[in-house]
Formats: structure tokens, sequence, C-alpha cells
């Protein structure tokens, strides 16, 4: 299969996030970017300050990207789940670059629950169906199966952002969900 130009960007404010992400753009050689928010959100007041604001669907103020997604086929969010929500930062970079993407497919990371909804609120946010979408538990991120599980995500997305991709939303598209 033809690899698309890919770009995968995140949010990570512990680092499980950052892990996947940055491990599935080394696998297949994409480029990466990180979205830095630039409030404080360290410690215990930044986790309380994160669920917060993620509940209220707030933005935040990010310092710039290095890449255009305009420029991409595909371009994979990743996101930790904040309490059923997405954070802030992708919230953020998807209000301002949603319109700019051709096609999407998102990654997300958690510690307890909120898959679906948070899924959800990317597809709206991104005006577009993903075209695969993987959902990682915080201790899927440090064993030996993600590498497997980044590739079938990534293999899903190719096909489903590929140039034979239903492009109705009314036909699904191929979608991968990993719940481990």
């Amino acid at each position: 299969m033809d690899d698309l130009k890919t770009l995968v960007v995140f949010y990570s404010r512990t680092g499980t996030t950052k892990v996947a992400a940055e491990r599935l753009a080394q696998l297949f050689g994409w480029d990466c970017d990180e979205l830095i928010d630039r409030r404080n959100r360290a410690g215990a007041a930044g986790y309380a300050r994160c669920l917060f604001d993620a509940v209220l669907q707030r933005t935040t103020e990010l310092a710039p990207t290095r890449f255009d997604p305009s420029q991409y086929e595909l371009v994979i969010l990743a996101t930790p789940i904040w309490s059923s929500a997405v954070s802030c930062a992708v919230r953020t970079y998807l209000s301002a670059n949603a319109s700019r993407m051709k096609s999407v497919a998102f990654l997300c990371t958690h510690g307890g629950s909120g898959a679906g909804a948070v899924l959800r609120q990317l597809e709206r946010l991104a005006g577009k169906r993903p075209a695969a979408t993987l959902v990682l538990r915080q201790h899927d991120v440090r064993n030996s199966a993600l590498d497997r599980k980044l590739r079938a995500f990534a293999e899903a997305a190719l096909r489903g952002a590929g140039p034979h991709a239903p492009t109705s939303s009314s036909q699904p598209r191929g979608t991968t969900m990993v719940h481990a």
C-alpha cells in the first residue's frame, strides 16, 4: 500500500500520549508535531485545571506548530482523555486547523474511561469522520504489544484515507478501535 503523506499531531501532559505518538511517527517515518500548551498544567493544580477546562470545553493558548496540516493527506491527532473530554490543546488545534485537513485519524490514551465520548467530540471538532481510531490504556503504551497496535492502526488509517476511501459520511470508513 502506498504511504500517504502523514502528520502526527499530539498533546501530552504526562508523557504517555507522547510515547505513543512519537513511536507511531518513528515506525513510519512520518512528521510529528507536539502541541505545547502555554498554560502551566504541571502538578496537582495543573491536573485539576486540565479536568476543569476539558469538561467546560475550553481552548488554550498554544505555541506555534512546525508543520502545516494542509500539506498532508492524513493528519493523525493524538490526545489524552481528560474526564471523558478532549484535551484543551487538541481542541484548540482543531478549532484553528480542522478545515485545512484532508483526512484525519484519532489516537487516544487514558487511564480510565470516556473513549467513546472523546472520539465523538474529535469527529465533531474535526468536521469529518476518522479514517481510523485507536484507544490505548496507559499500560498499553508501555508494553511490548504497542508496535503491533500502532501498525494495525496506521494500516487502517492509510486505507481509510487513501484514494479509494469512501467519501460519503453515510458510508463507514475503515475503523480500527483498540481497547486493551
